[in-house]
């Protein structure tokens, strides 16, 4: 958490360490020289010693936990906006959305095929001008 430390270079530095080093077998057994990383920090004046001596993996409700402070640490070194961060324009590019029928702007053209745009059906020749159903004539299959 320490900012003077907390370093791209150093992170690198530690991974590169960790990776060399076999994970089936106690770090304190292995050779000093390789799990140990140095880095100069002009920055804070001064000089950064870190060394490997044990193996904690990450649970996966360590991980789970670990998003508010990943978000806001991003927020803060100014990665993120706050505002944007949840829009639905980010999650549907994060997510790789697209749109089952094609774009938003072909989901909001009018159909043809719609009620709304069909022109009203005129009445049959033979249908009553006014009156109740009890005066229409009766329907005749096939007309």
């Amino acid at each position: 958490p320490d900012p003077r430390v907390n370093t791209p270079e150093f992170a690198k530095l530690v991974l590169d360490a960790a990776q060399r080093l076999d994970p089936t077998v106690e770090p304190t057994s292995i050779d000093a020289d390789l799990r140990t990383v140095a880095l100069v920090t002009p920055s804070a004046r001064g000089l950064v010693v870190g060394q490997i001596t044990r193996w904690r993996p990450m649970t996966v409700e360590k991980f789970r936990d670990s998003g508010p402070q990943v978000f806001a640490s991003a927020v803060q070194k100014n990665e993120v906006k706050l505002a944007d961060a949840y829009s639905t324009e980010r999650l549907a590019q994060r997510l790789n959305f697209k749109p089952a029928g094609g774009s938003r702007e072909e989901e909001e053209q009018p159909n043809p095929a719609t009620p709304s745009n069909t022109p009203p059906a005129t009445p049959a020749s033979d249908a009553p001008a006014s009156g109740s159903i009890d005066q229409a004539a009766p329907a005749q299959p096939g007309k």
